[in-house]
């Protein structure tokens, strides 16, 4: 893939978030689960607990925006 392919860029940006919006809505409901099981449980401290284990990662979103901004101006 030559590095000026930005319409590439931009079709794994809209992938990305597609993904990551389906990603966040199935751990939220998760958490909603477990806050059935612990109503006290803040729904932060639950999210965290949950995907902590996961590891810190790159925002690939963000970092590709910020790749086409940066050869593009946009």
């Amino acid at each position: 893939m030559a590095l000026h392919s930005t319409g590439r860029i931009d079709d794994l940006i809209v992938q990305l978030e597609r993904l990551q919006s389906d990603a966040h809505d199935i751990f939220n409901a998760r958490v909603e689960e477990l806050r059935r099981d612990s109503p006290n449980a803040g729904f932060g401290a639950l999210k965290t607990k949950l995907l902590a284990p996961a590891g810190p990662a790159v925002n690939y979103v963000e970092a590709l925006k910020l790749l086409r901004r940066g050869l593009t101006g946009r």
